[in-house]
């Protein structure tokens, strides 16, 4: 009743400005969405894929089919990398980068993986060849750490609770993933086919850890077309991908 006697005489104006910074702070705080994965491990899902190679639409499909599993976010959590080194056959992939390519490289380098090919999977950030045998994804059944990310708007904070000190962080990655693309492809290997993609990155974002596994980054959610959705994981001091989470994103506040 009290705030009805202080603003039922307020100018029209004021009372709709107040109004409008209720909304917008109502606004702001259904806005906040939090992501956990807890401690069981969540396996990071790795493809490297291609629109000039002939060979990854399979995998494609594969990838966008657990989008209906039960698993995604749970289980896996999936992410794309589209290469650039297949550019070069006529036809430019508009999701590729030299970055994804150097990553992949760095997979050798680094003894994950025996060579550099597409369509290529990583479970765990380990190497797996199952997709060309036809064999059901598997993963380790371990509990590493529990991590956490909440995006309030641009605004992301993250941590990490390792189970042990054996799988504490080394490093945060935060993939932004496209979601329900698809692209004619007129040259190169697929030309004259539609496309479909998802949880492609977009976006892939590398923070070093520190001693309390927190982090804070702003990421310019409102450039991206809709849907998409988040991808985060952990590297650990010895393991790549020791624990990972995932889900959609809103784009309400842009």
């Amino acid at each position: 009743m009290k705030l009805i006697m202080m603003t039922k005489n307020l100018p029209l104006k004021t009372f709709t400005l107040l109004g409008l910074t209720f909304a917008l702070a109502f606004s702001a705080v259904t806005q906040a969405q939090t992501l956990e994965s807890g401690n069981d491990k969540n396996h990071l899902l790795e493809l490297y894929t291609s629109e000039g190679c002939s060979s990854c639409p399979p995998a494609d499909r594969l990838v966008s089919s657990l989008k209906d599993s039960d698993e995604l976010w749970k289980k896996y959590v999936p992410v794309a990398f589209h290469v650039d080194y297949w550019d070069y056959l006529g036809w430019k992939d508009p999701f590729a980068s030299a970055e994804n390519s150097k990553q992949q490289r760095k997979k050798v380098k680094d003894g994950h993986a025996r060579s550099v090919y597409t369509p290529a999977f990583f479970i765990g950030g380990k190497e797996w060849r199952g997709f060309f045998r036809k064999r059901k994804l598997s993963g380790d059944n371990i509990k590493t750490g529990n991590l956490k990310i909440s995006v309030e708007g641009n605004s992301f904070q993250a941590s990490y609770n390792p189970t042990q000190q054996s799988y504490a962080a080394s490093k945060l990655h935060i993939a932004i993933l496209g979601m329900d693309r698809t692209t004619k492809v007129p040259k190169g290997e697929n030309a004259g086919r539609t496309l479909p993609h998802d949880f492609v990155s977009l976006q892939h974002l590398q923070l070093t850890a520190n001693k309390a596994s927190q982090w804070q980054q702003d990421i310019d959610l409102c450039r991206f077309e809709p849907p998409i959705a988040i991808a985060a994981w952990v590297d650990g001091k010895k393991a790549p991908a020791i624990q990972a989470l995932g889900g959609k994103l809103s784009l309400d506040h842009c």
